[in-house]
């Protein structure tokens, strides 16, 4: 079975003599219930206990054995709710039902509106039935171009309810860049408010505007309309950089959302009592679940300003003011907030979570240091695959010299595949290939670049089941964790020699002084040479002797570069590209 098309020659992924295999694992289950598999030399993680055959009784048995017999590797499917397989048991009509169970509680509030879930969801289905009305419907692209706000989240939910696939589009988005999403989408939908209609290339779109319609919104029934799409339909399309300059459109699906959502509310337990702060960019995958998983669960949505997901002061105010429980950093931005917030006024966080870069020990630590008594969980997963697929709970007497990703979520398969095609076991490293239920449709209009990155799953039990090639490199550490070893595209050589950056960054994160780095190849040929940017106090010999104890002397940077902080991109992540001349 090969990857791709016929034309580009790929490696096979093969399944290993399974008997071999499955007798290296043993069964182990965890105070929830949920039963995976562990290496069988390798130390159970706490909360973690091994149990015999006779213990693993039923559909957890029966999981076991699926995963023994396809290999599927750790954490395995949980034995919770499985998402609805009807077009009236999605989502939408989950979110419903808690409406329906708490219509007095506040379901969202922004800097103009206060709605309970009984007003936030007849706004919802009054909308629903207005794009339906409009073309939207399973298979159907509704672009919403709004700011952060409450209509925003109403717009998602109504999409939602309609059966289309919502497609949000950042505002602050250059004209063409939007204008270029809109095109290769062919939404025949698009939700905004009329200042910002200009600025979008709409003319084969149906407008719906926020603003303007909302008489005629107003006057559709407030009851949801009849539930058109299934589980395999789309429920959201992200548009993600691509790598040949034109952003790609990763398509997922109703039950890979629906089971996103489950996943997260089975592990950390959202209740009527949680706020929740939503302050991703919307053209980010984790404002998806920020809308979401809240509102599945009763609790209640802060929506932060445009732009203040960037101000740590500004932070600090609204998680003070409203007493946000729960919160996502990308973890750039949670070193700015560790640094320029007073985290004495955020003591109502009781979890945080980190995602879209890779957690480095030093700011692990840093997080720990701080005071805040929240848990904290890095949490990993690409666009194309349900946002997040992967969980590492962090701990403070965690003495490795790497933040894990940590276990496959429930649903997700995770297989680590070396360049001959075969999976890879030990701790040898491989390609993370994404598998299960989350793995989304490919990416919108763009059938070749899909051929290369999702390819036919051979462990999968569904008809035409797909793996999702991440680009990213991975290892399997003794008690099964994944550790994120960098990307299969970033390599660089230099004089001859071939070096990976993130293990440089790795190494330079260790070093109690190091709070942030990134490292780059700046010059050509002769003078091209590898650069440390650090943010920290530790002089620059002290990191070289520490980076000779571990790296060979080809990966030892020769110049060390000082910034208050690593330039971030709009979504809060490093900008490699904005990394200065250290000659400048």
């Amino acid at each position: 079975m090969s990857f791709g098309t016929e034309e580009t020659s790929r490696p096979k992924l093969r399944k290993r003599d399974v008997a071999a295999e499955s007798a290296a694992w043993r069964v182990v289950v965890n105070d929830d219930g949920q039963y995976s598999v562990w290496p069988a030399g390798g130390t159970v993680p706490p909360g973690w206990r091994p149990v015999g055959a006779a213990g693993a009784k039923g559909a957890c048995l029966e999981r076991i054995a699926e995963a023994w017999t396809d290999l599927r590797p750790l954490r395995l499917r949980a034995a919770g709710p499985e998402p609805g397989t009807g077009p009236g048991a999605g989502l939408g009509a989950l979110i419903l039902g808690q409406a329906a169970r708490t219509p007095g509680a506040t379901a969202v509030v922004d800097a103009d509106a206060r709605l309970t879930y009984r007003e936030f969801a007849a706004r919802g289905c009054r909308l629903a039935h207005h794009l339906r009305a409009a073309g939207a419907g399973p298979g159907t692209v509704v672009a919403v171009a709004l700011d952060r706000s409450a209509d925003q989240l109403i717009a998602a939910f109504a999409v939602l309810l309609a059966g289309g696939a919502y497609l949000p589009l950042d505002p602050s988005n250059p004209a063409p860049r939007l204008a270029g999403m809109l095109a290769d989408a062919q939404a025949p939908v698009l939700v905004t408010r009329s200042e910002r209609l200009a600025a979008l290339d709409a003319e084969a779109a149906v407008t719906v505007l926020m603003d303007l319609d909302e008489e005629e919104i107003s006057a559709r029934p407030s009851t949801a309309p009849e539930p058109l799409a299934g589980p395999a339909d789309l429920a959201y399309v992200i548009f993600t950089s691509g790598s040949t300059g034109r952003p790609k459109g990763a398509m997922n699906t109703r039950a890979a959302l629906l089971n996103r959502v489950l996943w997260a509310q089975r592990a950390f337990r959202l209740t009527p009592q949680d706020t929740v702060l939503q302050k991703t960019p919307v053209g980010f995958d984790v404002a998806v679940w920020e809308i979401f998983w809240p509102l599945l669960a009763g609790a209640r949505i802060v929506v932060a300003r445009p732009g203040g997901h960037r101000d740590p002061q500004y932070l600090e105010e609204i998680i003070c003011q409203y007493q946000v429980t729960l919160a996502h950093f990308v973890p750039s931005m949670l070193q700015v907030f560790l640094g320029g917030a007073d985290l004495t006024r955020c003591a109502s966080l009781r979890q945080v979570l980190v995602s879209g870069e890779a957690l480095t020990v030093g700011l692990q630590q840093a997080f720990f240091d701080s005071g805040l008594e929240a848990e904290l969980d890095n949490l990993y997963g690409p666009a194309e695959a349900g946002i997040d697929v992967t969980r590492w709970h962090c701990r403070p007497d965690d003495a490795g010299v790497t933040v894990p990703i940590g276990w496959a979520c429930d649903g997700v398969d995770i297989h680590l595949v070396d360049g001959d095609g075969r999976l890879v076991l030990g701790d040898a490293e491989g390609e993370i290939y994404i598998g299960g239920i989350q793995v989304g449709r490919g990416y919108l209009g763009q059938p070749a670049q899909t051929a290369e990155r999702f390819v036919p799953d051979p462990f999968g039990t569904e008809p035409g089941a797909l793996l999702y090639r991440t680009g990213d490199r991975g290892r399997r550490r003794p008690d099964g964790a994944i550790e994120f070893l960098g990307r299969t595209d970033d390599q660089v050589k230099l004089h001859g020699v071939r070096i990976e950056p993130g293990e440089i960054e790795a190494a330079l994160s260790t070093q109690p002084e190091v709070r942030a780095c990134a490292v780059a190849v700046r010059g050509h040929g002769d003078s091209a040479a590898l650069v440390a940017y650090v943010v920290g106090r530790a002089p620059a010999q002290q990191l070289r002797q520490a980076l000779a104890e571990a790296l060979p002397a080809a990966m030892i940077p020769t110049r060390y570069v000082y910034l208050d902080q690593l330039p971030l991109s709009v979504n809060g992540k490093l900008d490699r590209r904005r990394l200065p001349d250290p000659d400048a």
